[in-house]
């Protein structure tokens, strides 16, 4: 005998950003598969990524739908506009570690979100971890962890740190499985309110 699951349909919208050439295209084609479309807004490229996942919980079947947008090429924090992060569910934050800018743009993108939406989950997320290996000046573990720990205090929002590489794939699982957690406790919170 052969017990069917109760499933659970959730709409997902996850914004991503961060400087040009910290890997956000790459991020998402890993995880999220190839781009679906792109568009223009106010100005600014905007890729769009789409997939269907199915995850078990506590008895139940929730296939989350994430329609995932991504900005593209040269966009900076002053670019976003709130249309971009209305009815996100979770903003993931991208800086290299080889790039110290490209962190403290982060930072700025994490502020700008906040003065437009308020609080929202964050995930900071620290790219190119592979290059620790080559390059000696690059952003350790310690100063990611310190900056969400920062960011999460100063506006009173939940900003989680994961580290990853799209050159070796690592940390792109435990990237996916934070986005879906927050995901999955965001909605279901909300619909028992």
């Amino acid at each position: 005998m052969t017990i069917k699951l109760p499933s659970i349909q959730i709409k997902a919208k996850v914004v991503v950003v961060g400087n040009k050439n910290v890997g956000k295209s790459s991020i998402c084609t890993k995880i999220f598969g190839p781009s679906k479309s792109n568009a223009l807004l106010v100005n600014t490229k905007i890729d769009f990524f789409m997939m269907d996942k199915t995850y078990k919980l506590d008895g139940l079947r929730l296939l989350i739908k994430y329609l995932v947008w991504t900005l593209t090429g040269e966009a900076r924090p002053e670019d976003a506009q709130p249309l971009l992060f209305a009815g996100a569910d979770s903003v993931i934050t991208m800086f290299a570690v080889d790039d110290e800018n490209s962190l403290n743009d982060a930072k700025r993108w994490v502020e700008r979100l906040f003065s437009m939406m308020g609080p929202m989950p964050v995930i900071l997320v620290a790219n190119k971890i592979d290059l620790r290996n080559t390059k000696p000046d690059c952003i350790r573990t310690e100063e990611g962890e310190k900056i969400a720990e920062e960011l999460s205090k100063k506006y009173d929002m939940p900003c989680f740190y994961v580290e990853t590489s799209t050159e070796t794939g690592q940390g792109l699982d435990q990237l996916e499985r934070l986005l879906s957690q927050i995901i999955i406790w965001k909605k279901l919170s909300t619909e028992e309110r």
